[in-house]
């Protein structure tokens, strides 16, 4: 029995030695797991996985784990070397050398040749051509031939791979061409659509693996950023001629003005008159113009929305105008806008003189007639026929001294003369002016009435305006009342108006 228990002892000692043997060698691989992790993430890649004694799934997990730290490695490359292109893209302003940039780096991965052909802008109902082609590479001329080939694959397609020799049989390959081991076919995707192809090949036995494919996915997709961004900048830079080709056309000086004062834009007219004015401020307008408040006028004439005149040492009138420029909503600075009036005001001063003159001069006779009118009615002797024809005189004279009345006044408030302001009652008013039509309103057998209120409404206005106001409301209602009708007139008071 003995042997027996001692044989049994020694197993069971033999298998625990084995167990613990076989624990350690699980701990020793978590630590380095752990180390391997923290180094990963330091991004340090060197790592040193020691082969596991034991063979096995450990020996397995550690094959599988050198190889996952092997694709972080390449792809943190690739990262790294994707944004070191995009810092160096955004720094170029020509297309062609934005574009061999991405062509270099793709060269930097073991391809023999790299090629970009691009379309024309696709435009409704129109067919796109294509209207560039790139390369680089020790094969990339050989290769020319195909562009259009693997770029009509690739519109039906999408990615296009080719491995261990396929190529040659899925296109023609011209007698002399290098016979190349795999090809990389992507989209290079414009508005949505496919506006051209970035393909690259290998020779000898190299075959691309999944991680290089979504390298070259990156580049054609920084080669569709980088002929957006052109794009763009080509239509900005279009419509800013357009815009400035419009400005100049413009009868007018234009500024538009930073918030700091300093000026962001002058058209030609602008630069005529104030001469150059690139890095100058508003206050070398100022001097130029020889207005030292030019900043005040600007921000008055901005808060009340109105014009305002000046006028410069040179006998020139400008008529000045500022808005507000903004940006997304917010006031980023503002435009000035500078006419020259000066031959629009001296029209108008002569004009206003003339219908002055020619209004007065007409007065003078116009009394003279009506005045001898009225005497020779008032001699007497006439027969009624003869009496309706001084009657006629009388009412058309009248008519003329108020259209010349309303020459007068016109004149008046086009040179700006100040109202004449005056309180008086507007019922008084109201009767007067009735009594003065009533030999009109005779004519026609009309009824003028005058509806007065109990209490008397004071108003204060120009009393010349009002009643001529009045007389042509009056007149209206006699001209478009029937033979036999009536004319009222009401007036109401509403709060501080009067109606």
């Amino acid at each position: 029995v003995l042997p027996v228990v001692l044989g049994g002892g020694a197993l069971v000692l033999a298998a625990s030695l084995v167990t613990l043997i076989g624990w350690y060698s699980i701990e020793k691989s978590i630590r380095q797991w752990q180390k391997l992790a923290r180094q990963v993430a330091s991004g340090d890649f060197a790592v040193d996985l020691s082969k596991s004694q034991t063979g096995g799934a450990i020996s397995a997990f550690n094959d599988d784990l050198r190889t996952m730290v092997g694709t972080i490695e390449k792809r943190s490359h690739q990262q790294k070397e994707l944004f070191s292109l995009n810092l160096e893209t955004a720094a170029i302003d020509n297309l062609e050398e934005s574009l061999n940039v991405i062509l270099k780096a793709a060269l930097t991965h073991g391809v023999s040749s790299v090629r970009l052909v691009l379309m024309d802008q696709i435009d409704d109902g129109q067919q796109a051509q294509v209207s560039k082609r790139f390369g680089m590479g020790k094969h990339h001329r050989h290769f020319a031939g195909l562009d259009d080939e693997i770029l009509s694959r690739v519109q039906s397609e999408g990615l296009v791979v080719y491995r261990n020799f396929q190529l040659g049989k899925a296109v023609n390959l011209a007698k002399g061409t290098p016979y190349p081991a795999s090809m990389i076919a992507l989209p290079v995707k414009l508005q949505g659509q496919t506006g051209g192809a970035l393909w690259v090949t290998y020779q000898g036995l190299r075959s691309p693996d999944e991680n290089e494919v979504l390298f070259f996915e990156s580049l054609a997709q920084k080669a569709s950023q980088v002929i957006s961004r052109s794009h763009l900048v080509s239509k900005i830079a279009q419509t800013k001629s357009y815009l400035e080709f419009l400005m100049d056309m413009v009868p007018a000086s234009v500024l538009i003005l930073r918030d700091d004062g300093s000026i962001a834009y002058q058209n030609k007219r602008a630069n005529i008159l104030l001469g150059e004015l690139e890095n100058l401020t508003m206050e070398d307008v100022a001097k130029r113009l020889e207005i030292p408040d030019f900043a005040d006028l600007l921000h008055h004439d901005q808060e009340k929305g109105d014009k305002k005149e000046i006028k410069l040492t040179n006998g020139k009138i400008y008529q000045l105008m500022s808005h507000p420029v903004k940006v997304n909503g917010q006031e980023d600075g503002k435009a000035v806008i500078l006419t020259d009036i000066t031959q629009q005001v001296e029209r108008e001063a002569r004009k206003s003189e003339y219908v002055t003159t020619v209004s007065h001069e007409l007065r003078s006779p116009l009394t003279l007639i009506q005045g001898y009118a009225k005497i020779l009615r008032l001699t007497g002797n006439l027969n009624e026929q003869q009496d309706d024809y001084i009657g006629n005189i009388i009412e058309n004279v009248e008519e003329m001294k108020s259209l010349v009345q309303n020459l007068l006044d016109i004149g008046r408030l086009e040179t700006g003369d100040p109202l004449e302001i005056s309180t008086f009652a507007a019922d008084d008013l109201i009767q007067k002016v009735a009594d003065s039509m009533m030999v009109q309103a005779r004519q026609k057998n009309i009824q003028l009435m005058v509806n007065k209120p109990e209490q008397p409404h004071m108003i204060a206005a120009d009393l010349t305006f009002v009643t001529q106001a009045l007389k042509n409301l009056v007149d209206n209602g006699i001209k478009f009342t029937k033979m036999g009708g009536a004319v009222s007139y009401t007036h109401l008071r509403a709060h501080e108006t009067v109606l």
